[in-house]
């Protein structure tokens, strides 16, 4: 599928609202449920990306009521929200492409209240 981040679940450390090993996340299949989350409040899903430091120019996000999802970027110790040129929300995905590329330590992804559930996530 090209994405920087297929098959690479060993390599990525997650942190989240509710405990995943990822595997399903990075396997290339579009439509299986990974990850999902009812929490009401502090919902988050975070990818330690420092054994693979990918440059990122265009992240997408498949799942289930992720259109309100936020993304930051940790480097160092600083989470940050990076300059996106532009956002794409389709019933299943949403898609991030970036000012300039980045190389994040880790990606964070934010959801609202809403149940929230993960598919796919793809670098490139």
């Amino acid at each position: 599928c090209g994405s920087l981040l297929f098959a690479r679940h060993r390599d990525i450390g997650i942190t989240a609202t509710v405990a995943t090993n990822g595997y399903k996340l990075f396997d290339g299949t579009r439509d299986n449920l990974g990850w999902t989350c009812v929490a009401k409040e502090g919902k988050f899903f975070e990818m330690d990306l420092t054994k693979i430091k990918p440059t990122i120019s265009k992240l997408v996000v498949y799942g289930f009521q992720i259109d309100d999802m936020a993304l930051k970027v940790r480097v160092g110790g600083e989470l940050s929200v990076p300059a996106i040129k532009e956002t794409k929300n389709e019933q299943f995905s949403k898609t991030f492409l970036f000012d300039e590329p980045i190389c994040p330590d880790a990606l964070r992804l934010e959801f609202g209240e809403r149940r929230v559930e993960l598919y796919e996530i793809e670098a490139f």
